[in-house]
């Protein structure tokens, strides 16, 4: 009896669930209905130095093990010491060899102090010691630091190359390239970019090109494989980094435009109780035990 009360007063005071539509379109102008929250790439990005500096705080209090000095410098990494972080993942490496999280994230600190070389060596390192690791998407951190390597010898490298190797168009709608006709291969490449770009936006400031092909390429598959609405956040996200197919990517922003405006929408998996409803609430209950009590009392 106890529980039944309980569960009902949960349903009168706790937040509504329902499921939330909304009515977007395709390239060729077809109404489809998406039930997925809104994209928005500022919060999808945000990373808070506080978070990091108590994170860190946190971490100083437990006990000193190999988990708690690599946690210790990804602290330090996300709060831009990376030196000092590397510093203790050379040591963890020399004391106990071979551990995955070391190798990447000496990769990653190598990457921000900009020794792109060993950075790319010791992520390579990472994906032989634990090929699934990130989701199974470091392969797209490797290929964002042969970039770079290649950048750095020719910084028209752009011109010629992709670093997706994927080519949408040149026309203001992108057109899916013929290797991402399976939708296999669409979530696979969406997934990629969304975790990597996850880990790298917040430690990269614009303008960066890379990051900016990145989120060109993502721009142009949400529309392809989501909808008008989904492909414009993200192509104008991605013109805070400069892509290096800048005039393209604000012609191909101008016509999604065209099509579909952006409404400013802020969906929630959950709808705000009514302010009557935990009033009601605590009268239901009332009324619940004083039958409770009286059926005892017989």
């Amino acid at each position: 009896m106890k529980i039944r009360l309980l569960f009902f007063v949960f349903l009168l005071i706790g937040p509504a669930w329902g499921c939330l539509n909304l009515d977007e379109q395709d390239l060729q102008g077809h109404h489809i209905t998406n039930s997925d929250p809104f994209d928005d790439p500022d919060y999808f990005f945000s990373d808070s130095p506080g978070r990091w500096g108590e994170d860190l705080r946190e971490v100083e209090r437990r006990p000193i093990t190999p988990e708690t000095r690599n946690d210790r410098g990804v602290c330090l990494a996300h709060l831009g010491r990376a030196k000092e972080a590397l510093a203790i993942f050379r040591q963890i490496e020399a004391e106990s060899p071979g551990r995955y999280q070391t190798a990447a994230n000496m990769g990653t600190c190598y990457e921000l102090i900009g020794e792109d070389r060993l950075a790319l060596f010791w992520i390579k390192e990472g994906i032989r010691r634990n090929p699934n690791s990130h989701q199974g998407t470091e392969w797209l951190h490797q290929s964002i630091l042969e970039a770079k390597l290649a950048l750095a010898k020719n910084p028209e490298w752009f011109r010629d190359h992709s670093l997706l190797g994927y080519d949408f168009g040149s026309n203001q709608a992108p057109v899916l390239p013929p290797q991402l006709a399976s939708p296999a291969e669409q979530v696979r490449l969406r997934k990629a970019l969304e975790y990597q770009l996850g880990e790298r936006v917040p430690l990269v400031p614009p303008p960066d090109p890379i990051v900016g092909d990145l989120l060109f390429n993502l721009a142009n598959l949400r529309t392809l494989d989501t909808s008008v609405q989904r492909g414009q956040v993200w192509m104008k996200f991605s013109l805070r980094y400069h892509p290096p197919a800048l005039n393209l990517a604000r012609r191909r922003l101008a016509y999604l435009e065209s099509l579909a405006p952006v409404k400013p929408v802020r969906l929630q998996r959950t709808e705000p109780a009514p302010p009557w409803r935990p009033a009601l609430a605590v009268c239901s209950l009332l009324t619940l035990l004083l039958f409770y009590q009286r059926r005892q009392g017989r």
